[in-house]
């Protein structure tokens, strides 16, 4: 694989468990305590924070079991899951399958909306080395309803 630049629009409902610290770019004193209808860039970013430290399981766990992915693209892994269970067996564990291990890295970027806002985008960027040793960049927008704080 060549170094490779990709979108990959995935839709998910996350659900609320948050005890990992955010990114402090979205936390002030306000947002980490403010009372919003929805989740706000703060919580948004705690959740996100797992794939950052690499604790998929936990990020993964406040994701609603019947989440409808969609990754877009003509790649082998683009198409429709309809579940959580299904998502992390056909597209996640055959991705990690082409990265030697260790070497990824997921960065949350950007978040827009949130808060009193029922919808959010995360920008989320994945780094990593094939196995055969080739550099891979792919850019993930996750749209995510939001159920309510």
């Amino acid at each position: 694989m060549h170094f490779s630049l990709t979108l990959l629009p995935v839709a998910a409902t996350i659900s609320l468990a948050l005890t990992t610290p955010a990114p402090a770019q979205y936390c002030s004193a306000n947002h980490s305590v403010a009372t919003t209808k929805y989740p706000n860039q703060c919580q948004i970013a705690q959740i996100y924070s797992h794939l950052s430290e690499g604790n998929f399981s936990t990020f993964f766990a406040q994701v609603a079991p019947n989440v409808s992915w969609t990754l877009m693209g003509t790649h082998p892994l683009a198409g429709e899951y309809h579940n959580r269970t299904i998502f992390l067996t056909d597209a996640i564990e055959r991705l990690a399958n082409t990265l030697t291990t260790g070497s990824s890295a997921l960065n949350l970027v950007h978040i827009v909306g949130g808060g009193d806002e029922e919808w959010s985008v995360q920008e989320l960027h994945a780094t990593g080395v094939c196995k055969n040793g080739e550099y891979s960049l792919i850019i993930f927008l996750l749209v995510c309803p939001s159920l309510p704080s």
